[in-house]
């Protein structure tokens, strides 16, 4: 069975939406069984156990004025310290605003349920000359002009002996002037070809070695995109190769 996600109108995304994995609205309705007042706790679990378990292609209108109910109670479900999970609470926030925007502006507040797209995505370093075969256009993302640890001789010696997958090695490429909007262009246009139907989007992350940059910009985008509610499948081609020379000189 496809994974599903519930994509609700009044996001705060690109494109005036929010999209949660339906698994995260049935756990949210848990949640809201023992945290909400019992005047308030039928209509939520109502909403969210509908939206989560209905079929792909189903569709839940809310009206103004009831999205404006709905909105403090979610916004109190995302404020208990019962949900120890941040992406659970960040979830309900995310639910509470688009109900207070939809009850602001007067307008009902859609919530959709869609089926998934697979996102692979396959980190290597063109230096190998061993790139991975590219599909049918693939989403290509290249992140040479980012820091990159052998290049530095500040961080040389330490750096290079770990990858992209090190929460140091992470640090050091993703504060790079530019690297943020990197992966913001990225995720947008994996959304963008998710939205179009397509059931499979292939992303090529690449720098030179295939250790460092790629590896972290790579994970980062698996992880955004995990948020959307995508399924995601990462192979780093050339994570365990040797490194190459620096192609700068100190």
């Amino acid at each position: 069975m496809s994974a599903r996600i519930v994509v609700t109108s009044h996001g705060g995304d690109f494109f005036g939406e929010d999209r949660h994995p339906a698994q995260v609205l049935t756990a949210l309705a848990a949640y809201a069984q023992g945290v909400l007042p019992a005047d308030g706790r039928r209509i939520v679990v109502k909403l969210l156990r509908q939206a989560a378990d209905s079929p792909a292609g189903a569709t839940r209108d809310v009206s103004a004025a009831v999205a404006g109910q709905i909105a403090p109670l979610l916004r109190r479900l995302a404020r208990s310290r019962v949900i120890t999970s941040k992406t659970h609470a960040k979830a309900a926030s995310l639910l509470a605003d688009a109900a207070e925007r939809a009850a602001a502006d007067g307008e009902q507040w859609t919530l959709s349920t869609e089926t998934t797209c697979t996102v692979r995505i396959t980190s290597y370093g063109v230096g190998h000359q061993n790139d991975p075969g590219a599909g049918h256009r693939p989403v290509v993302v290249d992140t040479t002009e980012l820091r990159n640890p052998p290049d530095d001789p500040d961080v040389r010696a330490r750096l290079t002996q770990m990858t992209g997958l090190d929460p140091e090695v992470q640090q050091y490429v993703l504060t790079t002037a530019g690297a943020t909007q990197l992966i913001a262009r990225s995720v947008r246009e994996i959304e963008q070809r998710a939205r179009a139907g397509e059931t499979t989007v292939e992303v090529l992350v690449h720098c030179y070695g295939g250790r460092h940059r790629s590896v972290a910009i790579a994970e980062t985008i698996g992880a955004d995109a995990r948020t959307l509610g995508y399924g995601v499948h990462i192979e780093h081609r050339h994570i365990d190769r040797p490194i190459l020379p620096s192609r700068l000189r100190d």
